[in-house]
C-alpha cells in the first residue's frame, strides 16, 4: 500500500488532471470518455508496482 501512496504523493496533479479531463469530456463531448477512469486506474496500479518499492520510495534506475 505504501508504494501507491508514494506514487500518489509524487504524481497527484497528473491523476487529478486525468480525472477532471475525463469528467469534462464525458459531459461535453461524449460518455465514451468515461473509459479514462478504468484506464487511469490500470495505469496507476501498473506504475505503482513497477516504479515504487514496498516502502513507497522510487526504485533506482537500472
Amino acid at each position: 500500500m505504501l508504494r501507491f501512496q508514494g506514487l500518489l504523493r509524487d504524481t497527484w496533479w497528473l491523476w487529478l488532471g486525468l480525472a477532471i479531463a475525463g469528467v469534462v469530456l464525458a459531459i461535453f463531448v461524449s460518455p465514451v470518455f468515461l473509459v479514462t477512469f478504468p484506464i487511469g486506474l490500470f495505469s496507476f496500479v501498473y506504475f505503482g508496482l513497477l516504479r515504487y518499492d514496498e516502502r513507497g520510495n522510487p526504485k533506482d534506475r537500472l
